[in-house]
C-alpha cells in the first residue's frame, strides 16, 4: 500500500513539475501517454582492486548509469540517496532471502538494477618490436566483467527477472602507452576517448539496452 501511495505521490508532482524537464526525456509518461517503469539504480558493488587509479570506480559506473538512465526514453530513473548495504542485501542469488526491510528505501520504484564489477584487469604485450609488428600496433587489452540483476520489485517478494555476467574487452594501441593514457582520470574530458573509458562506456551502453529491454518485456 505504502507503494502505491508514494508512485501516486511521484505521479503528481511529476504533472505538475514535469513540462521542464522533459527536454532531457525525463518526463513519467512516453509520448504514447502510456507511464514509464518506475527504475532504482543502487550503488555498483566493486570487487576490484582499483584503488590505484585514483578515483572510485564505484561511483564512476554508478553516476554514469544514472546519468544514462536519467535520459531514457523507456525508463523513468527515480532519483534517490540509496547505500551500497542495500546493494550488498539486494545482491543476492536467491530473491526468497530479501526482505521488506531491504526494499523500504526504494520508496516508488518498480524495478531495481543491482550491478557488481566482478573484475578489471590489463593485459600488456611485452615486445620486442616483431611482435609489435605483428600485433598490427596493439599494445595491450582491458578486459572487464560485470554481473548484472535486474529485479522486479512489484509483488510481495521481489523477483529476478535478469541475471548475467557481461564482458567487455578494448584493445589497447601502442600510441597510448607512448602518450600516457594512463594518467587521464574520470571526469577528465579526454577519460571518455581512452581504452578504459570506451570500456566502461561498452558496459554502461550493454546494462542500459538490457534493462530496458527485460524491464519493457516484464511491464508489458
Amino acid at each position: 500500500m505504502l507503494r502505491v501511495l508514494s508512485f501516486c505521490m511521484l505521479s503528481v508532482c511529476l504533472l505538475i513539475t514535469g513540462c521542464g524537464r522533459n527536454c532531457c526525456d525525463t518526463a513519467l509518461y512516453q509520448s504514447s501517454g502510456v507511464a514509464k517503469p518506475v527504475v532504482a539504480v543502487l550503488p555498483v558493488i566493486d570487487r576490484t582492486e582499483s584503488q590505484h587509479l585514483g578515483w572510485d570506480l564505484s561511483q564512476e559506473f554508478t553516476q554514469e548509469i544514472q546519468r544514462r538512465l536519467f535520459g531514457s526514453s523507456k525508463l523513468y530513473f527515480l532519483r534517490s540517496n540509496l547505500s551500497k548495504s542495500v546493494a550488498l542485501a539486494l545482491n543476492v542469488k536467491d530473491p526468497k532471502f530479501i526482505t521488506k526491510a531491504d526494499t523500504e528505501s526504494l520508496g516508488a520504484a518498480e524495478f531495481a538494477i543491482v550491478t557488481e564489477l566482478l573484475e578489471q584487469t590489463e593485459k600488456c604485450y611485452m615486445h620486442p618490436s616483431q611482435k609489435h609488428e605483428v600485433l598490427g600496433g596493439v599494445g595491450g587489452k582491458f578486459m572487464a566483467a560485470l554481473r548484472l540483476r535486474v529485479l522486479d520489485l512489484r509483488g510481495d517478494q521481489p523477483k529476478v527477472i535478469l541475471q548475467e555476467v557481461i564482458d567487455a574487452e578494448r584493445m589497447i594501441p601502442w600510441h597510448c602507452y607512448d602518450e600516457g593514457y594512463e594518467t587521464v582520470r574520470w571526469k577528465q574530458g579526454e577519460f571518455d576517448l581512452t581504452p578504459m573509458g570506451l570500456l566502461h562506456q561498452d558496459l554502461v551502453d550493454a546494462i542500459i539496452a538490457r534493462t530496458e529491454g527485460y524491464v519493457g518485456v516484464a511491464k508489458g
